[in-house]
């Protein structure tokens, strides 16, 4: 599993067990004893992601398998992806797609989405073929990216897709698909930053019974 690490972000009150602690994400937030100022409820993940590398940019983020990824690289990658992702013509509000296990890169894209006022949509990788095939589809996804591990489910059913308009693999070169690594190598590493349309951040699939 991902382990996401956060830097504490408010000051504990005197008097205060335990100590407050939080994760909060884009429009959803989950609270235990604490108390978030109405600025903090509205932060987009990102925003969470910046504040965490404003107070420990070398403070592990995210951490797998023993590696881990600083505050300060995540967010580096994140705006390298982010300007990516618009200069591909994923503008604000379009729908981009992750199929992944757990991945600390592949979470770190879905801090890009939020940077790049997308909306994300996290792709089961368990699911039946024909059911993300749905998904991709019916949520007008534009891009995807996937891991390696899923190329062959990702060949098949592409070419049934046609509006995604971007595809890019992870960690590997594919024959119809750049790895991230060549598709970020002209994108250059300056800050960027997109205005929201809307405050949807998330469209999940859910499962029917």
């Amino acid at each position: 599993s991902i382990g996401l690490t956060m830097p504490r972000m408010v000051k504990d009150r005197p008097g205060d067990d335990p100590p407050r602690c939080s994760f909060a994400g884009a429009r959803w937030l989950f609270c235990w004893d604490m108390v978030l100022t109405f600025k903090e409820a509205m932060m987009r993940l990102v925003d969470w992601l910046d504040k965490g590398a404003s107070l420990g940019p070398d403070a592990p983020c995210l951490t797998m398998d023993g590696k881990s990824l600083s505050y300060a690289e995540v967010q580096a990658l994140t705006h390298r992806v982010a300007r990516g992702l618009n200069g591909a013509g994923i503008t604000p509000g379009k729908h981009v797609a992750i199929l992944s296990g757990n991945d600390p890169v592949a979470f770190a894209c879905v801090f890009a989405i939020s940077r790049a006022a997308a909306v994300w949509c996290p792709i089961n990788p368990r699911n039946e073929a024909a059911v993300n095939a749905y998904v991709l589809d019916n949520f007008d996804c534009a891009a995807l990216f996937f891991h390696s591990k899923f190329t062959e489910l990702v060949d098949a059913l592409r070419k049934d897709l046609p509006k995604l308009e971007q595809l890019d693999c992870l960690d590997a070169e594919q024959s119809f698909a750049p790895s991230l690594d060549q598709w970020l190598a002209g994108v250059a590493e300056v800050p960027f930053a997109a205005t929201p349309v809307s405050d949807l951040a998330m469209l999940p699939g859910t499962g029917g019974t």
